[in-house]
Formats: structure tokens, sequence, C-alpha cells
């Protein structure tokens, strides 16, 4: 992914800051691209998820997981 989150400094006048702006920067993310996409992907197929092994590791996938176990 790349979204980065906007931090006006650092330590705890930027915790302070990103807390502020924590609706705003949400929503910025959430029309990113990427998270477009997996959204319209995960809307439209859900309902065909009939095991949860596969459910899992696209969802593992979308969150950037490289190595998933399941037992």
């Amino acid at each position: 992914m790349t979204f980065q989150p906007a931090l006006a400094a650092g330590g705890l006048t930027g915790w302070s800051f990103l807390n502020r702006t924590l609706g705003q920067q949400t929503k910025a993310f959430e029309r990113t691209p990427e998270i477009r996409r997996d959204t319209e992907y995960f809307e439209k197929n859900i309902a065909q998820a009939r095991t949860a092994p596969k459910t899992w590791y696209r969802i593992a996938a979308f969150c950037g997981l490289r190595s998933v176990r399941l037992d």
C-alpha cells in the first residue's frame, strides 16, 4: 500500500494532529485505488465464499501478510 498518513510533527504534537484528523485521513485512505478495488472485489464475491481458508488467504493478502498458517 502506498497510503501515508499526514503528520504535522513527531511525538505528542504529531499524535494529537493524527487524532484530530483521523476521520479525514480515514476517508482519504478508503478512497485509494487499492482499497476501492479490494472492497469492490469483497462485496462482489463474499456470497460465493464456501470455505474459510480461501477467504482468509484473500484477507491476509489484502492486509499484506506474507505467511499465514491456519492449523
